[in-house]
């Protein structure tokens, strides 16, 4: 028997006949696949991005949604509070069996929509991971001009009044800030 660099296994059937056959292992690296996927949701009605006990969260059903299709979890390139929307959410996962973009698609919209929606995917090199690898990350915050209803679609939207002057001044402070976010990087140097 041999198991270095998943050679050739031998097994001695209660026959006396030897049978040698090549084992596949997960350690096999040079199987593996990255893929990098894009999402877009509606955040209202789901408790935020990150994956909770007994909440609904975004991370959580795109996990049950894609069980059929790859065998583990998924990460982000950032994470999203409650109620909070995405246009094009970086995804990845990986894989010890090719992924078909279209099973993908078809797991997440079928199941999600029209709160959450697979836009693209791709395979990447084995050491893109999307929470380490990006080398930036662009958070936009946008009033909405209509109020999505707890939970509802796109269609379920009433009017929002607001008061441009009061939200110039609140937001005043805010304006040309630069925060440091290398806590969320690897192996970068800090400075």
């Amino acid at each position: 028997e041999k198991d270095e660099d998943n050679g050739p296994i031998g097994s001695v059937l209660e026959s006396g006949e030897l049978v040698f056959y090549k084992r596949a292992f997960k350690s096999d690296k040079n199987r593996r696949e990255t893929y990098l996927m894009t999402l877009a949701y509606n955040g209202g009605g789901f408790e935020g991005w990150m994956k909770q006990p007994k909440l609904k969260t975004i991370q959580g059903c795109v996990e049950d949604a894609l069980k059929s299709v790859i065998p583990g979890g998924v990460s982000a390139a950032g994470r999203t509070d409650k109620g909070v929307h995405a246009t094009s959410q970086v995804l990845s996962f990986k894989s010890w069996d090719p992924v078909q973009p279209e099973d993908v698609f078809a797991a997440i919209n079928n199941s999600l929509m029209p709160q959450v929606r697979a836009c693209h995917m791709t395979r990447v090199p084995r050491c893109f991971h999307a929470t380490f690898t990006a080398s930036w990350r662009r958070y936009v915050y946008i009033l909405p001009a209509m109020l999505a209803q707890r939970g509802g679609g796109l269609d379920r939207q009433q009017p929002l009044h607001v008061n441009c002057d009061v939200m110039n001044n609140l937001l005043q402070p805010l304006a040309g800030s630069v925060r440091n976010f290398a806590l969320y990087t690897r192996d970068v140097p800090v400075g």
